[in-house]
């Protein structure tokens, strides 16, 4: 991944900090939560969707069609067109159906001109329904989340807190990218949030290769649960950095090609769980570190061209030990 940013952050993180202005649902009735992972799906989220959309021809009062969407139960229980969700299938709910019907359908719902849920709405009941549209089930415990849901489920959890916790958090972003910023200034990389207001970060040190060593790594280590990727080819790392490295629990993309990584250690990374790419491309990795490499199990990606270990043996011990990571260059 590419980058063409300013090399200093002072004007880039107050972009970053002021981009991301966006309006937040509303939720009713919802507790506070303090992750995504803690929502409920039904109470917190499609609960929510029904109380903004559907509520007022489908309450205890105004029972439109004889459908109850102000409770579970009364979801459960249908109307008059029978049971409105058959849990597990989607495609055999009459509550699903009538969301996704062409809108000048005289079965459309919401009916009565009101604006139609959002794709992304119809999306997650569709998906609650085939999860088995559970009462307590949160998106947490529930596999496979698509990740288009992910924005509109942080806006829910950004919903619940207090503006004396959301000013709290807010500081201390701020606090963050200051931080952040210093470490810049120090070591010479260039350190940018994935995305706007993002506390992960992704590290490039193409600018100052010739000068960033261990000591400079050793700089980043305060922050080591904000790296995300991390692309330190071509500077003067040794295996000393391994250490430092395994710290940096959240790391996914690790470049160490051209570096002077010669393996001792390497095995430390296995407790990089998030690790999922790792390039050790030109670098002197020694034949002898082979059953460190080996402990590396979460990897998907790993490249080893022009290195001792790029031999058919090793690269056979490899595939064997690391059936799911793909072999780049080999």
């Amino acid at each position: 991944m590419s980058h063409s940013f300013p090399k200093t952050l002072g004007g880039l993180l107050l972009i970053y900090l002021l981009a991301s202005c966006v309006t937040q649902p509303s939720v009713r009735g919802a507790s506070y939560k303090q992750s995504v992972e803690d929502l409920v799906v039904y109470s917190d989220v499609v609960d929510t969707i029904f109380e903004q959309n559907c509520i007022t021809c489908h309450n205890a009062d105004e029972r439109e069609g004889e459908l109850n969407l102000e409770t579970y139960e009364g979801l459960l229980k249908g109307g008059d067109s029978g049971y409105s969700i058959a849990t597990g299938d989607k495609e055999d709910s009459e509550l699903f159906l009538r969301i996704t019907l062409p809108h000048d359908d005289a079965d459309f719902m919401p009916a009565e001109d009101k604006p139609p849920l959002s794709e992304i709405e119809v999306a997650i009941i569709g998906w609650w329904i085939e999860s088995g549209a559970d009462l307590d089930l949160t998106v947490g415990a529930t596999p496979g989340v698509p990740s288009e849901f992910s924005d509109y489920f942080q806006e829910i959890v950004d919903s619940m807190i207090s503006p004396k916790e959301l000013d709290r958090r807010e500081k201390a972003r701020h606090e963050l990218y200051a931080n952040i910023a210093g470490v810049q200034e120090r070591t010479g990389a260039l350190i940018i949030p994935l995305e706007p207001n993002a506390s992960e970060f992704s590290v490039e040190t193409f600018s100052v290769q010739k000068t960033f060593n261990d000591d400079s790594l050793s700089l980043l280590k305060p922050y080591a649960a904000n790296i995300a990727e991390a692309n330190f080819c071509n500077t003067q790392l040794t295996d000393q950095a391994l250490e430092v490295l395994a710290s940096f629990e959240n790391l996914q993309v690790l470049n160490l090609s051209n570096t002077h990584i010669e393996g001792k250690n390497l095995g430390s990374l296995a407790e990089l769980k998030h690790l999922k790419s790792l390039n050790l491309y030109g670098t002197p990795i020694s034949s002898d570190s082979i059953q460190e490499l080996l402990e590396l199990t979460q990897l998907k990606s790993l490249y080893l061209f022009q290195t001792e270990l790029y031999s058919e043996d090793a690269l056979s011990q490899i595939r064997e030990a690391l059936p799911n990571c793909n072999l780049g260059g080999g």
